[in-house]
Formats: structure tokens, C-alpha cells, sequence
């Protein structure tokens, strides 16, 4: 186990002689790897910029509240230890981490968001079926689309689509025409009877006239 705590400027050491003769031993913690998500929130409590814990790291008794722990004793010997309750954060510190300023922060996220662009682009190359690996990060700004070129069309393949197109309209203004040639002949038919309603009405009129002698 490393002899100090992690927490920016904490002076706090292991050592051995304060094990044998305190009462209470001041207690270090290592960082709980097994739990991702605890693990995540102890990071961010300590602050520190560009700094991630290592296996052996540890942050000491002093960075948590009394209510973060359970009273207990060694098997081998009557000293007293401090176990931490499960779930517990650190939330004392008296020093905060320094943290980067806004211009330092523009200056480490931009080269590190084209790094990200330029995988993408890469994969998308190398393996455009696979899944997307975007999921992963979280981008603030759009990743420029990527112009996709199409092999060109041999000459006999451009003239094979252009016979098939005109074949196609062909298809489609003989269809045209057949339904045209169906109307004229609906509208001949009817102006056909039409002129068979008027004569039939004419010659009835002058059979009536005859009739009636006039």
C-alpha cells in the first residue's frame, strides 16, 4: 500500500509507528475499482486535473465524514480501525485541486476532439459495416460529413442504363397512347349518340307537323 494519500497537498502518511502505539490508527481507503460508478464519483471529489488512481492508490480517514464510518477492531491486535460504510464518498477537503482555465481547457480539447474526428473518418473507412464506435464519446462539436465517391460506369454499362430508360418511357407512351385512343373512342360514341337524340327529336317534330296538317 502506498504511504500517502492521493487528495491534492494532503500531508497525511502511513506509518508504522503510529500503527503500534495509537489507539486509533488513522485509517487509509483505497479507490473502489470494483465499483465503476462509486469509483467515478471519488475521482471527481478529489479534483485532481489529468489524474487517474491506480490500483494501490488510497485517500485517508480525514476526507470523509464521521457518519462515513463504522468503528471496528483488528483480528490480531485491540486496536481500533475505522471501515468505511459502504457507498460512502469523500467530501472533506480543504485544499481544492487547481483546475485548468478556460484557455488551457480550449487548448487540451480541441487537438483531442481531432483525434476523435479522425478515428471516425478512419474506421468509417477501414470497416464501414461495423458498428460505430461514436457512441462511446461525448462530442461537442459536428463531425464534418465525408464526401463518398462512386466508381465511374464503363461505356458499355452507361449505354446498357440508357436502353433500359428509353425502353422504359417507350413502355410508358404506348401505355399513354392506348389510354387516349379509349377516350377518343368513349367521346366519338357519345358524340354519336348525341346526334342520333337530335335527329330522332327532329324527325319527330316534322312527323308532328304533318300530322297536324300545318
Amino acid at each position: 500500500m502506498p504511504n500517502s494519500c492521493s487528495a491534492y497537498k494532503c500531508k497525511e502518511r502511513y506509518k508504522k509507528e503510529e500503527k503500534e502505539n495509537a489507539e486509533v490508527q488513522q485509517s487509509f481507503f483505497r479507490f473502489p475499482h470494483h465499483n465503476e460508478e462509486l469509483l467515478s464519483e471519488w475521482v471527481a471529489a478529489v479534483g485532481r486535473t489529468n489524474w487517474y488512481p491506480s490500483k494501490t492508490s488510497v485517500l485517508c480517514g480525514n476526507h470523509f465524514l464521521e457518519n462515513d464510518f463504522v468503528l471496528g477492531s483488528y483480528s490480531d491486535s485491540s486496536l481500533k480501525k475505522k471501515f468505511l460504510k459502504k457507498g460512502a464518498i469523500p467530501s472533506v477537503f480543504s485544499i481544492p485541486a487547481p483546475s485548468l482555465s478556460k484557455k488551457e481547457q480550449t487548448t487540451h480539447e480541441i487537438p483531442a476532439r481531432k483525434r476523435l474526428v479522425a478515428s471516425e473518418i478512419d474506421n468509417n473507412i477501414i470497416a464501414p459495416n461495423s458498428a460505430s464506435s461514436a457512441s462511446f464519446f461525448d462530442t461537442s462539436g459536428e463531425v464534418p460529413s465525408c464526401k463518398v465517391f462512386k466508381p465511374a460506369m464503363s461505356p458499355s454499362t452507361k449505354i446498357k442504363k440508357l436502353q433500359l430508360l428509353v425502353k422504359k418511357k417507350n413502355k410508358k407512351i404506348k401505355q399513354l397512347q392506348r389510354k387516349n385512343l379509349r377516350k377518343e373512342k368513349t367521346i366519338t360514341g357519345l358524340i354519336t349518340q348525341l346526334n342520333k337524340k337530335k335527329f330522332f327529336q327532329k324527325s319527330s317534330a316534322r312527323n308532328s307537323i304533318k300530322i297536324l296538317g300545318i
